[in-house]
């Protein structure tokens, strides 16, 4: 049985259509990460010889954990190792294993001109990516502490049809709706990208394959979810505007495009290295292109709340 949380975030508002397909159960979790009794009452009744929890909440944007450094750190770090200390604390009650796969970021990475493996230095630049990297660490000695399996996705950049403004796809959109395509902030930069429901798909094969297969490929528990591509900031806009206009008007529009200079943290590339994920599954956990990703947000009515 799989938990999560995080349900109405960009990866966990897709994440029981992801089980569904893969014919997993999964159940999502309500209670959010500071209301540690909610949690005990969603799980009282678990059972079964082992219990799944996928940790998909968290405060994510970037320029709000800037601007709210202790409530980014209080519910990144310190909320959320409560969180699991009372998932395995109900499980073990109950005579059941605990399994906890941490969704974490590949912005703790430092700068990597190449592609990123796990075991590269780790370098946060930003309030986010340091609550990030410290919840890591914490989780670890809770596992070691407690005797239960805890595996770490490191998810590098998100896409989805249904996304908050902050997030670069949806921010793009934005400006090539109203035609506002001067001064994009980091226009060069190359990233690696990931739609939500191939994340969502990945994180559900990471949380089931078996733990010594899992062991013996991620020997230090880490695993990034990505691509292993990169492409620039300034392709994403100019598929937003083919997504958006008709072809001869996007090509007019493409040509206005303008960069600014990217945020402080901001590095010019995060490309991850695939190596470990194939070398569990055997392929590229990317299945939907940037083209259809944009298409589908461009149709997608957005979802309240």
């Amino acid at each position: 049985m799989i938990f999560y949380n995080g349900t109405t975030g960009s990866l966990g508002r897709y994440f029981a259509n992801a089980a569904r397909n893969l014919s997993t159960s999964a159940v999502a979790l309500r209670s959010r990460l500071e209301d540690r009794a909610g949690l005990r009452s969603e799980i009282e009744t678990v059972s079964g010889e082992s219990a799944i929890l996928i940790l998909l909440a968290a405060k994510v944007s970037v320029p709000w954990c800037e601007s709210h450094p202790e409530e980014a750190r209080r519910t990144n770090v310190e909320d959320t190792v409560e969180f699991v200390r009372v998932f395995v604390e109900v499980c073990r009650a109950k005579g059941v294993a605990p399994e906890v796969v941490y969704v974490s970021s590949a912005h703790l990475y430092a700068r990597n001109d190449g592609r990123i493996h796990e075991t590269d230095p780790a370098l946060p630049r930003s309030v986010y990516a340091r609550t990030k990297l410290e919840a890591e660490s914490a989780l670890r000695s809770l596992s070691d502490a407690f005797g239960f399996d805890l595996r770490v996705a490191r998810v590098f950049g998100l896409v989805a049809p249904i996304q908050p403004e902050n997030y670069v796809l949806h921010s793009l959109l934005r400006r090539a709706r109203e035609m506002n395509l001067k001064d994009i902030p980091g226009l060069s930069n190359v990233r690696d990208y990931l739609d939500s429901r191939d994340v969502c798909r990945s994180l559900i094969r990471i949380a089931e394959v078996p733990r010594d297969r899992f062991a013996r490929v991620c020997p230090d528990g880490v695993l990034n979810v990505c691509a292993g591509e990169g492409i620039t900031i300034r392709r994403l806009a100019e598929t937003c505007l083919e997504a958006l206009y008709p072809a001869s008007e996007a090509r007019v529009l493409r040509s206005e495009l303008s960069e600014a200079p990217p945020r402080a943290d901001d590095v010019p590339r995060i490309v991850g290295s695939g190596d470990r994920y194939r070398a569990l599954f055997g392929e590229n956990p990317k299945t939907i292109s940037i083209e259809e990703t944009v298409r589908d947000a461009v149709t997608t009515p957005k979802a309240s709340g």
